[in-house]
Order: C-alpha cells, then sequence, then structure tokens
C-alpha cells in the first residue's frame, strides 16, 4: 500500500463459532458503493451417489483461486477450478467437472450426456450435450466451408472448454508477437480460423492438407457445421472464466467517465452497471435463479460407464446463522446455498453455503448451526431467504 492511502477496514465479524460437523472460511471483501462486506462460507463434501447424497469421509474445503489448466497461457485456457471466495452470488451455481464415460466402457462415436435439476417435481435445470469421439477439420481454403469429420470411437470425453467450439487465431499482417484474437465466449475452443492459418487448438499450425482436432462437445440437436461460426456460444457444463463472454459483460463499463471519476478517488468502485451476476462461474443455462432450499433433485445421464443414469438429492440441509451486533441485537438468517459441483473423477458433490454481511449491520458475532427443514412451510420460507441482495 502507497503512503498515505486509505487502509481497508479491518473485518467487523470478531467471532465465528462453527457448530456444523463442516468447515468454514472467513474472509471480507469490497461490494458496489464501496461497502465492504463480511463474507462467512460453509463447504461440505458428499459421496457421488444414487439416494440422498451423504456426506464424504474427507471434505476439500473451499477453493481459493481460480487455477487454469494451462498455467502457462491462462488467457488461453478453461478453468481447472473456480474460486469460492467471492462477494455474492444471486443465484445458484450448478456445474459438472472431469470427464464423461462411454457407457459400459465400451467405445462409441458419440452420445447425449445430460444434466437435470428438479424441485419437488418442478423442473428446474435440463440440458443436453452431445459428445463425441475424437474428430478433425479437414482443410479447405475457405475456413467457413471445412466441416469436421467423422468421430472415433472413444472411451471417455473430458468436459473441458478446450474440447468445444472457439478459439484464437492471428490474421495475415498481425505481427508475430501481437495478442492473439480470441473468439469471445472460448478462447482455448476449436472452429474459429483466421487468415494466417493458425488454427486454433493447442496452438497446432493449420497448414494445407493438415487435419486439427474439432470440437468433440456441442449442443444436443445444434451441431457446429462448420469453421468460423461466430455465432456459437461456449458449449459445456463447466465453470466458464470470468475473462470470457458472456460474463465479462456483466462486469460493467470501465470508459473514460469511470476513470474520471476515480482519478482521485481513496477507492476504485465496480462500475454503475455492474451486475453482481459477474460472480456466478455456471453457464448461464445451468444457474438457478430462485436458488437452492437445498433438498433438490439431481439426475445425471451419459456420464457414467456403470450405469445409464444416477438420480440422487442434495442432502437437505441448512444453516443457520444467529448474528449479534456490537450494540446486543441478535438477528437470525439462512446461509445461502448457491454453489454445487458435480465432480465426476472424484465421484464427489462439493456444496458451498454463502452469509454476506454488509460491515454497516456491524456483525461482530456468528453462530453457526445445523438444521434441516421439517415442513413444506418451512422450506418455502428458507427458499425466499435465500434470495435478494447480500445482506
Amino acid at each position: 500500500m502507497t503512503s498515505g492511502a486509505p487502509a481497508v477496514p479491518p473485518p467487523r465479524l470478531q467471532q465465528v463459532r462453527n457448530r456444523t460437523p463442516f468447515g468454514h472460511f472467513q474472509y471480507d471483501k469490497m461490494g458496489p458503493g464501496i461497502r465492504f462486506h463480511d463474507v462467512v462460507i460453509v463447504c461440505a463434501s458428499f459421496v457421488l451417489a444414487a439416494g440422498r447424497l451423504e456426506a464424504a469421509p474427507r471434505h476439500r474445503g473451499p477453493v481459493f483461486a481460480d487455477a487454469a489448466w494451462d498455467a502457462a497461457q491462462p488467457v488461453l485456457s478453461s478453468l481447472r477450478s473456480a474460486t469460492d471466495l467471492v462477494l455474492f452470488k444471486p443465484e445458484a451455481d450448478i456445474f459438472v467437472t472431469g470427464s464423461a464415460r462411454a457407457r459400459g466402457w465400451t467405445p462409441q462415436r458419440e452420445w447425449l450426456a445430460t444434466l437435470q435439476v428438479a424441485r419437488h417435481g418442478t423442473a428446474l435445470l435440463d440440458k443436453s450435450l452431445r459428445l463425441t469421439g475424437p474428430r478433425s477439420w479437414p482443410w479447405h481454403d475457405d475456413p467457413a466451408q471445412r466441416t469436421p469429420g467423422d468421430p472415433e470411437p472413444t472411451l471417455e470425453v473430458p468436459l473441458r472448454y478446450e474440447l468445444a467450439y472457439g478459439g484464437w487465431w492471428r490474421d495475415e499482417g498481425d505481427a508475430a508477437d501481437a495478442p492473439p484474437r480470441l473468439h469471445p465466449t472460448n478462447p482455448c475452443g476449436s472452429g474459429r480460423f483466421g487468415s494466417a492459418c493458425r488454427d486454433t487448438h493447442a496452438g497446432a499450425r493449420h497448414d494445407r492438407g493438415v487435419a486439427v482436432p474439432a470440437p468433440q462437445i456441442e449442443r444436443a440437436g445444434v451441431p457446429v457445421r462448420h469453421g468460423n461460426q461466430d455465432d456459437l456460444p461456449a458449449e459445456g457444463f463447466a465453470p466458464i472464466a470470468r475473462h470470457w463472454q458472456p460474463r465479462l459483460a456483466l462486469a460493467g463499463t470501465y470508459d473514460e467517465t469511470w476513470q474520471r471519476r476515480h482519478a482521485q478517488a481513496p477507492f476504485m468502485d465496480y462500475a454503475e452497471d455492474f451486475d453482481l451476476r459477474f460472480f456466478q462461474y455456471a453457464p448461464a443455462d445451468q444457474r438457478i435463479a430462485e436458488g437452492l432450499a437445498g433438498d433438490e433433485s439431481l439426475r445425471l445421464a451419459g456420464f457414467f460407464a456403470s450405469t445409464d443414469a444416477l438420480e440422487m438429492q442434495l442432502p437437505g440441509l441448512c444453516i443457520e446463522a444467529w448474528c449479534s451486533t456490537g450494540d446486543g441485537a441478535e438477528t437470525a438468517q439462512f446461509m445461502k446455498l448457491d454453489t454445487v459441483h458435480v465432480d465426476l473423477d472424484e465421484m464427489l458433490v462439493h456444496l458451498t453455503w454463502r452469509l454476506t454481511l454488509d460491515q454497516a449491520r456491524n456483525v461482530i458475532d456468528v453462530d453457526l448451526r445445523l438444521c434441516e427443514a421439517e415442513t413444506q412451510a418451512d422450506r418455502d420460507w428458507r427458499h425466499e431467504a435465500r434470495g435478494g441482495v447480500p445482506a
């Protein structure tokens, strides 16, 4: 911190008593309007199996930072992991990582993978992607005339955006050391070609007569038909990096007006049009706008070698936070279950609950208690209480 710079205010929250069997982590964040918040998260891991989820023998704990698959070129890589340490999530994220495997360990050329979420029989999420074995882009002078070849049989498909449509490229006339041009929704994919014949997949050359890998993940019913389809979004079940569109647009407008307003300001505020959904990592069609009550059902089909589908139910737990202020007032609220991460490789489901407290509330003590809804009315009330903006 430079001399004379204002100090970030210390956390107001002085003590967290965690009476749950799961670990917690406390940190502070600045929010829009230069309002500082104390944040508490509770993270728990559950065994990925049919029926109601049961706690795993060991809990992973919070993810402290984003990590790219290619740490040397993070701008051209999808995320290996997504941090839990954000201010707030208005909606609930549900994402899947790892590899989808062919049924019965029998190599297949293609199959559908489906993720569904429901609450008491009402569908909240229903998404299907087509997965294929390895295939290539045969050469054609016109990139828009290049069409993906037939897939080869495969045993598994990693759910990484490197295997979806997108990519980076350079055009004729671009300097060799110039930053690459990026497909805005997926810079690490394949299919967007430039006039300099630089392929988008893993930096390989797409020279005349040389075939390069084509996408293996696409929207069911919306195939990748040819190269340079700029209207195709990133397709996948995994988390989206913060510098990708359309997530980046939610960060707001940081133009000359914003720069002038903050030239002499003690803290750099968020843009006026900043959207809290920027903190969401799941693709837009894998977010539950109304949040999660904690007892929803999940169905995953086309992901496992051992079974056609797994149907499971979230553990039906909620975490009540009793908050005490500096003047002795006490209030209770429920932590927001805002992240469900299905890890196919570890066969685990990681859940994150979040409590975001504006420091203006002067909450100095929080007591966390595990509970479960006993009636439908309780569930409805808890569900309502989890919406809205940071408290």
